[in-house]
């Protein structure tokens, strides 16, 4: 079972959430790394390594990608999945539909996604979900939705299904999100929308996910909102603001974050950086795996920093760290 229960409430609509599955505790806002066949660096056994390696406590795979290995691989990495998720980590499933409407492989279907859930024990999994084009009809896009979020649910017992949700446009995202709260409200403990259905701008991101947390709201505060393909720091940071709880992206494994300004640059210039990490102060590593694992640090430090600066209340002070006060004072107008 799922519990969910807020431990401080910061500025604006920030929090610091607690959220229990059994006996492990899950502190947002939080990260999870993804690894997505769509766009990355290296094979996804390495990068399962890597993470598993590292202690990093979170981990995004795609059942798309899982079921498109060998046996052995396969075979290989769910047992990795398996220990990872036994070892007090948290594991989430994500449905495939992303990576399969990228490659258009319309053979990916709700069969195939239920095979990968039934054998891989995980902490959480998203519902399978379709994504919308121009000329859908949001009236299907609904019926989908909450069809796909009921089936998805029934799946399994002892971990959560997280309710994917996909706009046209921000005014339908919310819109959506809404009924489903109204009519639907067991299928909200968990919601999840992608940042680039939220608007086209950072004001537009931010507000979008603050009508989503006011609509949460206003079924139970506790309900837990997940923005999907988020790995930009200052985003993540702004969003949490907002009121937004986890985030994931494939970011770290295709960019460097730059600890001075933020930003993302390539893997090869980690080393003009001047970064003193711990990791970047080892000897000897491979500058592939040395560039995985800076990130993964800087996320594990980043969220916990943001955390401690919503319980201090303390979220401005946070940003001024790494952007200047004429680019705060905006922000501060964004909410």
């Amino acid at each position: 079972m799922l519990y969910t229960k807020i431990l401080h409430r910061g500025s604006y609509k920030s929090r610091v959430l607690q959220i229990e599955i059994d006996k492990k505790r899950l502190v947002t806002p939080t990260y999870f790394p993804s690894i997505s066949s769509v766009a990355t660096r290296l094979p996804l056994e390495p990068l399962v390594q890597s993470i598993v390696r590292s202690g990093y406590p979170r981990l995004l795979v795609s059942a798309y990608d899982l079921a498109g290995l060998s046996r052995e691989n396969y075979n290989r990495i769910s047992r990795m999945l398996g220990k990872f998720s036994k070892e007090n980590n948290f594991l989430l499933i994500d449905s495939g539909s992303f990576e399969s409407y990228w490659f258009r492989d319309r053979r990916w279907n709700f069969k195939k996604y239920r095979a990968i859930i039934d054998k891989i024990k995980s902490d959480f999994f998203t519902s399978f979900d379709n994504i919308p084009d121009s000329h859908s009809d949001y009236l299907d896009i609904l019926r989908l939705t909450h069809q796909n979020a009921k089936d998805s649910s029934k799946l399994m017992k002892d971990n959560h299904c997280i309710t994917i949700c996909h706009g046209q446009s921000p005014e339908q995202l919310q819109k959506l999100v809404k009924k489903l709260s109204l009519n639907n409200s067991e299928l909200c403990q968990v919601i999840a929308i992608p940042e680039r259905s939220c608007g086209k701008t950072l004001h537009d991101k931010i507000k979008t996910v603050q009508k989503i947390r006011n609509i949460l709201d206003n079924d139970k505060e506790e309900n837990v909102l997940h923005i999907l393909g988020c790995g930009n720091p200052l985003s993540m940071a702004l969003f949490a603001m907002a009121g937004a709880d986890i985030f994931d992206s494939i970011d770290w494994s295709r960019w460097v974050v730059d600890l001075r300004s933020l930003g993302f640059t390539d893997f090869a210039n980690l080393s003009i950086t001047d970064c003193m990490c711990r990791v970047c102060r080892m000897k000897n590593m491979d500058p592939i795996l040395r560039a995985i694992l800076h990130n993964l640090l800087f996320y594990q430090d980043f969220v916990l920093e943001l955390q401690q600066s919503i319980i201090l209340k303390d979220e401005l002070n946070f940003l001024k760290r790494y952007v200047d006060q004429k680019t705060v004072s905006k922000i501060v107008n964004f909410f």
